[in-house]
């Protein structure tokens, strides 16, 4: 079977600013008409992904727009997401219950993936300079 590439449509790519993200990622419900527009089956169950922050590790691991969130899980928290609500709230659930990892199974033009992501925060520049000044041996003063 071979399956071609469909760009997303211009109007339907939200605003990175406007959209809420979740470690780089907008998704939102599969709704008829993404299922008509895009060719997605009514067997396949999960949230489109519509934006990828080009900076997040969720890009890094080649998660993309078009792709489909089919199950997230996390020690023994599971979730089949139908909303982008659904994924918001079990990305804020496991992280408040101190997890450090999500495995997403990702469904990308009917192919399935995982993908772990990090649920810890990123450094910034200013944070890893500090670490490491912090982490120096101390200066020995020469006489």
């Amino acid at each position: 079977m071979v399956t071609a590439l469909i760009p997303l449509q211009a109007e339907e790519e939200p605003k990175a600013e406007t959209a809420e993200q979740v470690r780089g990622i907008v998704a939102k419900e599969i709704t008829e008409s993404v299922r008509e527009r895009y060719k997605i089956s009514e067997d396949i169950k999960g949230i489109f992904v519509t934006f990828v922050a080009p900076n997040s590790e969720a890009f890094t691991k080649f998660l993309r727009p078009g792709d489909i969130i089919q199950q997230l899980t996390s020690g023994n928290m599971k979730l089949s997401p139908k909303t982008a609500g659904d994924f918001h709230k079990f990305m804020a659930d496991i992280k408040k219950a101190g997890k450090k990892k999500v495995l997403l199974l990702v469904n990308t033009q009917g192919n399935l993936r995982y993908v772990a992501l990090s649920l810890e925060e990123e450094e910034t520049e200013g944070e890893t300079k500090e670490k490491i000044t912090n982490n120096a041996p101390p200066k020995v003063k020469k006489k």
